[in-house]
């Protein structure tokens, strides 16, 4: 069989959670499609995102979305919502969608940073100073932001159905 040949039959679905810690940790840089819907409307199901590892002594900041690995093993996208000395050695986490309580996790369980995410073909770089902006604002606003944007859409919704 020729090398180069695009033949996916050799090719076998690998779980997330069983190449993105070994990938990350040794430095290298994984995209994925999302899945579920914690992280609404910033990254929705069906997104691309694409995930780097952090550089050596980098603490994850407030508004950012990482990607890390619960104590039982699943990969999760989530925002850290606080981080620094306040929280001993650790950060407090949340899906953008969720109104419930932090969950607060190690830092060694960070595997890195979510970059890009990317929808209908179009890349959206997350680390850019207006994409930091936005996730400080989301991370500090926290349940108060869910039901400001509920209304929100109820109201933008029908304005652009006007507009068609």
């Amino acid at each position: 069989m020729n090398p180069d040949s695009t033949d996916t039959r050799n090719y076998r679905c690998v779980p997330l959670a069983e190449i993105a810690p070994e990938v990350l940790r040794r430095g290298g840089t994984i995209s994925f499609v999302a899945t579920g819907f914690s992280m609404w409307p910033h990254i929705r199901n069906g997104d691309m995102v694409t995930a780097r590892p952090l550089t050596k002594g980098v603490v994850p900041r407030t508004g950012w979305i990482i990607i890390y690995q619960s104590p039982h093993g699943q990969i999760i996208v989530h925002r850290v919502v606080a981080a620094g000395h306040r929280h001993g050695a650790g950060l407090k986490v949340r899906g953008d969608s969720q109104s419930g309580p932090f969950e607060h996790i190690a830092l060694e369980s960070v595997l890195g940073r979510i970059v890009v995410r990317q929808r209908h073909g179009k890349d959206i770089d997350m680390t850019s100073r207006t994409r930091e902006l936005e996730g400080w604002l989301v991370a500090r606003s926290g349940s108060a932001r869910i039901v400001l944007e509920q209304v929100l859409r109820k109201i933008v919704h029908p304005l652009r159905r006007r507009r068609g």
